[in-house]
């Protein structure tokens, strides 16, 4: 129609998460430092290991795997395991003895220490596997302790 079409570059890489595994795999990307111009969040506190302000943790006590990032203001028991890539949220406390592995959890949530997350995203009430099959949590404290899949 002789409209004019204009373009331009731009310094990131476009990163779809329109589906469940989509923002999983998104996230492990981000964590990975894969996705170029995307600066990664917080403070670097060992090499892979990303926290936001005010997270409490010692790292000679948490068994910690990188890549992972804790959001500001969590708080991480001695004694858990958490294996990346993970992301935990802003306001979250992973118990002592709580094991979260390769997971997404949720702003303001806790983990139980008697729990192992391996492969889920936490969201709310919701424990969600990448491939996007809802499994529930229970406890109406907000500690995650059993799952099952619906």
């Amino acid at each position: 129609q002789g409209l004019p079409f204009y373009g331009i570059d731009i310094p990131f890489q476009w990163v779809d998460i329109g589906t469940l595994p989509d923002i999983w795999d998104a996230t492990r990307r981000v964590l990975e430092g894969e996705v170029p111009g995307y600066p990664l969040p917080g403070i670097e506190r060992a090499p892979g290991i990303r926290t936001g302000i005010n997270v409490r943790i010692d790292l000679d006590q948490v068994d910690i795997t990188p890549p992972v990032f804790i959001g500001s203001g969590s708080e991480v028991g001695n004694g858990a395991v958490i294996k990346g890539p993970t992301q935990i949220g802003a306001g979250c406390v992973i118990e002592s003895g709580a094991e979260v592995i390769e997971c997404i959890v949720d702003d303001y949530t806790r983990v139980s220490g008697v729990t192992t997350l391996k492969q889920k995203i936490l969201f709310g009430d919701h424990c969600i596997t990448p491939d996007g099959k809802t499994v529930v949590t229970g406890g109406r404290d907000g500690r995650v302790r059993l799952w099952r899949v619906k």
